[in-house]
């Protein structure tokens, strides 16, 4: 799983801080290559990887944790929400 890399993305944008219960956090595929890029492992850096949560099971712990999902909205743009 992508737990490291996640953790890295959650702290570089304070994603824990939202308050999702007002809206979503929207987040886009270059902000997950920038908050990865000092990741050697390309699956820990792809943002295709990353964002593939098909199951509650698939999901990275701190997703787990705070009871949160992610889902594209469109090319390139993501929700957690």
């Amino acid at each position: 799983m992508n737990h490291k890399p996640w953790q890295s993305i959650f702290d570089t944008y304070n994603i824990h801080k939202h308050d999702f219960s007002k809206s979503p956090f929207v987040l886009t595929a270059e902000q997950i290559k920038k908050a990865t890029a000092h990741f050697t492992n390309t699956t820990e850096r792809e943002v295709r990887v990353l964002c593939k949560q098909d199951t509650r099971e698939s999901r990275p712990q701190i997703f787990v944790d705070n009871n949160l999902f992610i889902l594209p909205i469109k090319n390139g743009i993501y929700t957690i929400l």
